[in-house]
């Protein structure tokens, strides 16, 4: 055997004995994250740091080597779904945003936790979202889904990484955004920022532990999602 190829078996090899489990590296479902993974596995997990950057922490328990991998909430379930990690911790919007369900195995329901998806405005401009030509969003398939639903059939999509709520108080430099579709779980930074809920709450989401298909047929592997 090549030197090539036997790197190519032990790289096969480590992959099929580690269990790697995604955790979003910072925000709403963190803390809860790591909190289960620690409870299920009887060990304690190294938190994310952003100073040091470390993404991917080895955790030794006694049903085998696990790795914790601290992950942008955006890529985790992709990640699931494309192999890269075997399971992860996610909420279902991201689950309904990446279009995964036939993708991923969604395991169990972790909390009673819910949080919302609204549709904010200036309060010095409200505009319902069915009148709405312009909408600003992090979660661009939802939203779009949600605008079929109330029957606006016109209205322009933009997508946004972080800041949304700034938006709708812009009124020079671009175009101007009506209003946003964001999670609130507080509704402070709304609040904070000037913006207001139009409407009731459009989906509700809730914290699942999820699962690549190929690794719900490995036995050790599987022997991890019992526990978890």
């Amino acid at each position: 055997m090549s030197i090539e190829n036997r790197q190519e078996v032990d790289m096969e090899r480590l992959r099929n004995s580690v269990f790697r489990v995604g955790i979003q590296k910072e925000g709403v479902l963190t803390e809860m994250a790591l909190s289960h993974v620690e409870w299920a596995f009887e060990t304690v997990c190294p938190r994310y740091k952003k100073s040091d950057k470390i993404l991917s922490i080895p955790i030794s328990t006694r049903y085998g080597t696990a790795s914790v991998h601290f992950i942008r909430n955006l890529d985790l379930g992709p990640m699931v779904a494309n192999g890269f990690l075997d399971a992860a911790i996610v909420g279902t919007d991201m689950i309904e945003e990446n279009e995964l369900d036939n993708r991923i195995t969604q395991v169990r329901i972790l909390s009673d936790g819910t949080w919302a998806l609204h549709y904010l405005t200036a309060k010095d401009r409200p505009i319902e979202i069915d009148e709405a030509n312009l909408i600003g969003t992090s979660y661009p398939n939802i939203t779009r889904k949600v605008l079929i639903e109330v029957g606006n059939n016109h209205a322009e999509i933009w997508k946004v990484c972080g800041s949304s709520e700034l938006l709708p108080l812009l009124k020079s430099g671009i175009a101007q955004i009506d209003g946003i579709t964001e999670i609130s779980v507080t509704g402070k930074s709304a609040k904070a920022n000037g913006l207001i809920s139009v409407g009731e709450p459009y989906r509700q989401f809730k914290p699942v532990l999820i699962a690549n298909h190929s690794s719900l047929e490995n036995e050790p592997k599987k022997s991890f999602f019992e526990k978890l």
